[in-house]
């Protein structure tokens, strides 16, 4: 038996609203035989006090960092990895069209063992980036399901180190695919279900005319509720305003009650259409609980091909949806394929595209700091809750305040420290509000440290945060 015992870790809670900067006060990890047994502060005494030998174990002392669960990425297609430079596979104009023209041109000599070779190499980069559970799709358009056999094998021999989602997809499409012997892609999407993925797939605008690619959506509907599965449906991914298979799913996921069971992935086509339509598009979706995938740096590359300038950027509404309390998630989609040179599995990259291109407009910081003094002197424990403390006045200001206009001020004068964020935000009674995570963090941070906490809010007349410490 292996024991390894971690200290002084602060761990994200992981709770449904909160940051990376909503954590509990500093706590220790215990690891058995590579599984988590205990979480909390002490255990190091707590150890010893039940007869163990600290002397015996590894102790890592973490030092106050953060430490998070492993990331998801939704969205990736381990079968397409590393294969750009196949022969023929080169997409010269970079569309998401002839990447798909550009893979079924190249994929009838993939082998079960050459995928899984590929498919190895991409997890293991996405594992070193802390993923640990990833949602795949399988290409299903070729009557041998190679890709498939290749994932189903993969997900079994990996169980035990990383979680696979496997989604039977139809990369050519369920009614536009015709294979050597007649079946179609959506025969092939129920094979491979028959064979154990985990989720339906469907790409309707890529199938030949309107009419199919609204049948194929009412096909993923019928086939998830026959054999109970997922949904995960490359939706929208055109920069056409007028696409509309996003509402029929939805649509279709209210009517048979499953929404919460269903992603809409990519879903491009919401960047285009105009806010009228959105408007009305966004009521369906929070009835129908839907999910969302958004793969943004795929879809910055492949979207607004055919424009000239402006030139869209191609990506869904993260923050529209968001902030309609749509649940919408991140994937890297692709690794050095037909549709994407880059990609490494790392997904906070993709969160860094998310944020720069998701912030709320017209937002206007300001940061000023007192000149001349030593920042040396401030203890490294003292400046970590600090800079953690207005991390989370920020995240406050901006997620839930809908400020203008935020301002941090840091003051060091002899010895004290003095932090003050103000917003021009919406406010709220004092007298009625409770301490939600965030500010409940805030005032865990300032006790950590000795410091004294002021803060100052009122409907209509944005928030004051006051921090005071003596170092």
């Amino acid at each position: 038996m292996t024991t390894t015992l971690f200290t002084n870790a602060h761990i994200a809670t992981g709770e449904p609203g909160s940051t990376a900067a909503s954590t509990l006060p500093l706590q220790d990890i215990l690891v058995t035989d590579g599984v988590f047994t205990a979480f909390g502060p002490g255990l190091a005494q707590q150890y010893e006090a039940q007869g163990g030998d600290l002397a015996a174990i590894e102790v890592v002392d973490l030092g106050g960092k953060l430490v998070c669960p492993p990331f998801c990425d939704t969205h990736l297609h381990l079968d397409y990895v590393f294969t750009a430079r196949k022969p023929g596979a080169v997409n010269e104009s970079g569309t998401l069209f002839e990447g798909i023209q550009r893979w079924s041109e190249t994929k009838s000599d993939l082998t079960v063992d050459e995928i899984k070779q590929r498919a190895k190499i991409g997890i293991k980069k996405e594992m070193l980036h802390g993923v640990q559970l990833i949602r795949s799709h399988a290409d299903v358009t070729d009557p041998n399901l190679t890709s498939l056999k290749a994932l189903l094998e993969l997900k079994e021999e990996l169980k035990d180190t990383v979680t696979l989602q496997i989604v039977s997809f139809p990369q050519e499409g369920m009614y536009s695919y015709e294979g050597p012997h007649g079946e179609s892609g959506a025969e092939l999407v129920e094979e491979g279900l028959k064979m154990g993925a985990d989720c339906v797939g469907g790409i309707p605008h890529f199938e030949q005319c309107r009419e199919f690619g609204e049948h194929s959506m009412h096909t993923v509907v019928e086939l998830a509720s026959k054999y109970d599965k997922l949904i995960d449906v490359h939706c929208d991914e055109t920069d056409d305003p007028n696409s509309r298979y996003v509402e029929l799913l939805s649509a279709l996921a209210y009517k048979a009650g499953i929404g919460p069971k269903v992603t809409a992935s990519h879903t491009c086509s919401l960047g285009s259409a105009d806010n009228a339509y959105f408007f009305h598009l966004t009521k369906l979706l929070k009835a129908a609980h839907i999910n969302f995938a958004c793969a943004p740096t795929e879809n910055l590359y492949l979207q607004g091909r055919q424009d000239t300038f402006p030139k869209r950027r191609g990506i869904t509404r993260v923050k529209e949806l968001t902030e309609a309390g749509v649940n919408v998630s991140l994937g890297q989609d692709s690794m050095q394929d037909p549709w994407y040179p880059l990609g490494n599995g790392n997904m906070m990259l993709i969160l860094d595209y998310v944020l720069h291109l998701a912030l709320p407009e017209g937002m206007y910081a300001e940061y000023h700091s007192t000149e001349n003094v030593d920042w040396n002197i401030i203890p490294k424990a003292v400046g970590f809750e600090c800079y953690r403390i207005v991390q989370e006045a920020v995240s406050n200001a901006v997620k839930y305040a809908s400020s203008a206009r935020i301002q941090v001020k840091l003051a060091l004068e002899n010895k004290n420290l003095s932090i003050l964020v103000t917003d021009d935000g919406k406010g709220f009674d004092m007298s009625k509000k409770t301490k939600g995570i965030g500010l409940h963090t805030i005032w865990q941070r300032a006790e950590t440290i000795g410091a004294k906490v002021e803060l100052i809010s009122a409907p209509g007349e944005g928030t004051r945060l006051r921090v005071n410490v003596i170092i």
